[in-house]
Parts: structure tokens; sequence; C-alpha cells
């Protein structure tokens, strides 16, 4: 059995009110972080791959680099 008590709506709306005092959403992230899962597909895996390859094989210019899915 679950035994949960529900704050108080004053108690809620204080919690909140201190998340918006925090200048950054960088910051808001570090006080109540998430975990988020992330998947690639081999061909995305492979996309991210040539790109970053490209990018640092012509000095991180502003080569235009476009593939064909």
């Amino acid at each position: 059995m679950l035994d949960y008590k529900s704050p108080s709506f004053k108690s809620m709306r204080t919690l909140r009110q201190s998340y918006l005092d925090v200048p950054d959403s960088g910051v808001r992230l570090m006080i109540n972080p998430h975990i988020r899962l992330v998947s690639l597909t081999t061909e995305v895996w492979n996309m991210q791959q040539d790109f970053i390859h490209q990018t640092l094989t012509n000095g991180g210019g502003t080569n235009h680099i476009h593939h064909r899915i």
C-alpha cells in the first residue's frame, strides 16, 4: 500500500516560486535533473560520425554536408 501525504497548496506554490526565482533553465535542470534516454539508429549514428569527421577535416568551416536518407 502506498502511503503518501499530498503537500498543501501553499507549500506547492512556494516551491514553484522558488523554481521561477532561479535565473536560468540550465540551473533549474541541476535542481531537478531528469534522465533522458536517447536512441540513435545506425543510419543516424553514421551520419553524425560522417558530419563530425568532415567538420574536423575541413577545419570546422561552414561547409554544408547533405546526406541522402
